[in-house]
């Protein structure tokens, strides 16, 4: 996990605006990882489900996107997934900015934030290389006709 020097406490969780690039390098190759945002709500209250909806608005490189549903983690704080990738280079860097979470599906105005953490995604490399293997058979059962 890519912890920042201490956690951030961002005050307004509508205007965030975090810019952050993240490197891969130390990550095993040919894994599919996840990337995702570490935080928990200053308000202790708001922390009482498994799954919450927060609506993550980002940026990836020039792409605007949105992330959901947030998981409690065992630790007490929740996590949102960013982005996810199959690693086949060693070094791999990632652009992002946070923009803002629903203040109305949130309930809160303020967040820390831990860090980043890649998780590796168990099976995800076997779904592709099935759907792959099926495309290369069926290609040759037409070839052959």
């Amino acid at each position: 996990m890519y912890r920042f020097r201490t956690v951030a406490k961002m005050l307004d969780i509508s205007n965030l605006m975090i810019k952050m690039e993240i490197n891969t390098q130390f990550l095993s190759p040919d894994v599919v990882y996840g990337i995702y945002l570490v935080f928990k709500f200053c308000d202790s209250r708001i922390f009482s489900r498994e799954r919450m909806y927060v609506n993550l608005k980002y940026t990836y490189e020039t792409e605007t996107l949105y992330s959901s549903f947030a998981t409690r983690r065992d630790d007490e704080w929740m996590m949102i997934e960013l982005f996810r990738f199959l690693n086949q280079k060693k070094d791999v860097s990632f652009k992002f900015l946070l923009e803002s979470f629903s203040r109305y599906y949130c309930k809160s105005d303020a967040i820390y934030i831990e860090g980043i953490e890649f998780r590796a995604i168990k099976n995800a490399s076997l779904k592709i290389t099935l759907w792959f293997s099926f495309y290369i058979h069926y290609s040759v059962f037409i070839i052959t006709l």
